[in-house]
C-alpha cells in the first residue's frame, strides 16, 4: 500500500472536496479483482470476484459515483470507526444513507442519527436489537 498511498490519498481527497453528491448515498464494498501475492488480498466465496482488494465506498445512490473510500489494508479497527471515518465529510449536512445489513446496528444508526446522518436499510437479529422489537417480532 506505501506504493499508492500517496496517489490514493490526493484521488480520496479529490472526492471529498470537489464532489457534493445529492442527500442519497449508500456504503457498500467491492471487490478489485486481484489473484497476486498481496498480504491484505480478501478471500469471499460469495462474491463473484472470489480473490481480491476489499475496498469500502461511499457512493452516491442516483449516479452510483464513488465519493469517499477505504482500502482493507489487512489491519482494521472495529466497524464503527471505518463508518465513521468513510461518513465524516456527511455529518450534520441532513444526508440519507442506505447501507446494506452488513453495517447495521441500533447502536449504529443512533449514533449516525445524532450526527444528522438518516439511515435507512434492513438489519439482523444478530446486530443488536433492542428486547422489544425481538419480542415483538415473534408474536
Amino acid at each position: 500500500m506505501y506504493k499508492i498511498c500517496t496517489i490514493l490519498d490526493i484521488v480520496v481527497n479529490n472526492f471529498r472536496t470537489n464532489y457534493i453528491p445529492d442527500r442519497e448515498i449508500s456504503l457498500h464494498e467491492g471487490m478489485l479483482g486481484c489473484w497476486g501475492h498481496l498480504r491484505f488480498r480478501v478471500y469471499n466465496p460469495g462474491k463473484i470476484t472470489k480473490y481480491g482488494i476489499l475496498v469500502w465506498m461511499v457512493c452516491e445512490s442516483s449516479t452510483g459515483c464513488i465519493c469517499n473510500l477505504q482500502i482493507y489494508d489487512g489491519k482494521c479497527g472495529p466497524l464503527t470507526e471505518m463508518v465513521g471515518f468513510l461518513l465524516e465529510p456527511y455529518e450534520g449536512k441532513g444526508y440519507h444513507l442506505y447501507p446494506d445489513n452488513y453495517y447495521n446496528s441500533v447502536h449504529q444508526m443512533n449514533e449516525l442519527l445524532q450526527k444528522l446522518i438518516r439511515v435507512c436499510g434492513t438489519i439482523r437479529v444478530n446486530c443488536g436489537l433492542l428486547k422489544d422489537m425481538i419480542e415483538g417480532q415473534k408474536s
